[in-house]
């Protein structure tokens, strides 16, 4: 039987460098909904690329909570795999 060989370390930092990206991808849907239509502009284009913003930062809300979600759960792996290892061998990892 094979061992599974993880550094905690490494598990913490991918978790985070997904958190950070979760706050990039906040900013986007910030500036996103800030975007403000000119007047000078046919009125069905207008309306498609007001509904088209609207929903690219609804989207990068949800990314936002999805990066949030998967960096915690990366960070909780981490904590979880240097317990195990002080549980087990006594010891953790380098």
């Amino acid at each position: 039987m094979s061992a599974i060989e993880v550094d905690p370390d490494e598990v913490t930092d991918v978790g985070n460098a997904i958190t950070g990206l979760a706050g990039r991808a906040a900013h986007v849907a910030t500036a996103l909904g800030g975007v403000v239509a000119g007047d000078p502009r046919p009125p069905l284009t207008g309306a498609a690329l007001d509904h088209l913003t609207v929903e690219w930062a609804a989207g990068a809300g949800r990314l936002e909570g999805e990066l949030t979600a998967l960096g915690q759960a990366a960070l909780a792996a981490g904590f979880l795999y240097r317990r195990t290892d002080e549980s087990v061998i006594g010891v953790s990892p380098p």
